[in-house]
């Protein structure tokens, strides 16, 4: 992939690309549901960047020195993937009112259907690249220290954007070693746990209460496991924090998997599988962890 660096950092040179990506598709940075029409390899989260080699020039107001939308004019590109219905309306709802902010800027939406992460690899790769584009949080560290992505630090400053309206909890997963910014947090949700009101009376409120339910209702209901749990990382990691364990060091330099507490931790989440507490969605014959509970 060599041309691939060169093509980003060569691209988003004008602000039009820029007043899209800050007013409409940033950065999803949190976990989807199982049940996305068009995601991700691994059904993760996206967020969004932005490439533009098209877009007009960005303009100021002579009057005032500030940043003016008017005088920006092109067309930018934005692909992206639809999670759910809600999103893909939300989406087009926030396309409709672009023009009121930036009237002479059109938009070209290209959504990706299938698996977003080798489809956008191969436009990378042959230069056919969308100005605005979704980057899963999961692989945006890689894409920015690639060089895939473009810094928009100049761009921020250009037209006086308020990064600080994002919790930077997201936003720091699209900021890379050098401080800069690569994207921005387009949503986010929690992680949760759920329950069978009909078989568990009270909500677990700690590790050894939630084991304590699990093991009486094993066996009992038709269950195949008590606790349906999603082999991915990302919700194995609440465990894991939930029992002071860590996955790297504060300062993100070095792994820390292998203190006692995480290795603690790790040990009682796989002895959930092991004495037959827990089992994926996959294994309990459903989709995802929502379709087997409901």
């Amino acid at each position: 992939m060599g041309d691939a660096r060169t093509i980003n950092l060569r691209a988003l040179r004008q602000a039009a690309g820029f007043a899209l990506l800050a007013l409409c598709l940033v950065v999803l940075a949190a976990c989807s549901s199982g049940g996305a029409t068009t995601s991700p390899a691994g059904g993760e989260s996206p967020a969004a960047t932005a490439e533009s080699s098209t877009a007009a020039s960005p303009g100021e107001s002579a009057a005032t020195g500030g940043f003016d939308p008017n005088a920006i004019s092109g067309t930018a590109v934005l692909s992206g993937w639809r999670s759910s219905p809600e999103e893909g309306e939300a989406l087009t709802q926030a396309l409709l009112g672009f023009p009121a902010e930036f009237p002479n800027i059109q938009v070209d939406y290209q959504p990706i259907a299938g698996d977003y992460r080798t489809v956008m690899i191969t436009k990378i790769s042959s230069g056919e690249v969308p100005d605005l584009f979704y980057v899963n949080a999961e692989y945006a560290p890689e894409w920015i220290n690639e060089g895939f992505l473009l810094p928009l630090d100049d761009y921020i400053a250009k037209s006086g954007f308020d990064t600080s309206q994002f919790f930077d909890g997201y936003l720091s997963t699209f900021k890379g070693k050098d401080g800069k910014i690569y994207g921005f947090p387009k949503d986010g949700n929690t992680i949760a746990m759920a329950y069978n009101s009909d078989l568990v009376t009270a909500a677990p409120t700690s590790m050894d209460d939630l084991v304590s339910q699990a093991q009486a209702l094993k066996g009992t209901s038709d269950l195949g496991a008590p606790i349906c749990l999603n082999p991915g990382l990302d919700r194995g990691l609440a465990f894991l924090y939930a029992q002071g364990g860590e996955l790297l060091t504060e300062d993100g330099s070095a792994s820390a998997i292998d203190t006692d507490a995480s290795k603690a931790a790790v040990q009682w989440y796989l002895d959930l599988f092991k004495n037959g507490l827990g089992m994926t969605a996959a294994d309990l014959g459903s989709g995802w962890c929502g379709e087997a509970l409901g």
